[in-house]
């Protein structure tokens, strides 16, 4: 079976929250969703095993009571029948996102999910050339070295 993610039909399940249904194995379903920032899923079950990657923003699960985290790469499973605990996007600046050095197309992947979100009501959201990220520097200042006013809530350390 093959499946083309532009003709899948999407449905926003909850404010914010779009799905496509890509399909259902003996034992498991497929899904590919969208939460846009801050929007919610509320606890539901399904007949069948599901299985999620992130591949752009990240979300948050608390299960039992405790806080899972998932971040471009992550994975999860939850068996068949079982309650999904409630899922709520992340901010794009929660510490998730910048707990480690991304690879470039990791860092692409994140300025693309910036864009799809509208961050801070705008979507032309770019990778800055050499030549800008050059631009910002002011090689006479030390520890920051950055144009000062540029960067205003950013301290030295």
């Amino acid at each position: 079976m093959m499946i083309y993610h532009d003709k899948i039909k999407k449905k926003e399940i909850n404010p914010g929250v779009i799905f496509q249904y890509l399909g259902k194995g003996n034992e498991m379903m497929f899904y590919h969703w969208n939460m846009a920032d801050g929007s919610e899923v509320a606890m539901h079950t399904h007949e069948s095993e599901q299985f999620g990657y992130c591949i752009k923003g990240g979300f948050v699960i608390i299960e039992d009571g405790k806080r899972y985290e998932i971040g471009v790469g992550d994975a999860y499973i939850i068996p068949a029948n079982v309650p999904h605990p409630p899922v709520k996007s992340t901010e794009p600046t929660d510490e998730r996102f910048f707990k480690r050095l991304m690879t470039w197309n990791e860092f692409k992947g994140y300025v693309d999910y910036l864009n799809e979100i509208s961050y801070g009501g705008f979507n032309d959201w770019r990778v800055p050339s050499k030549h800008e990220l050059r631009s910002l520097i002011n090689y006479s200042n030390i520890n920051p070295a950055y144009q000062k006013g540029i960067f205003k809530t950013v301290v030295a350390t």
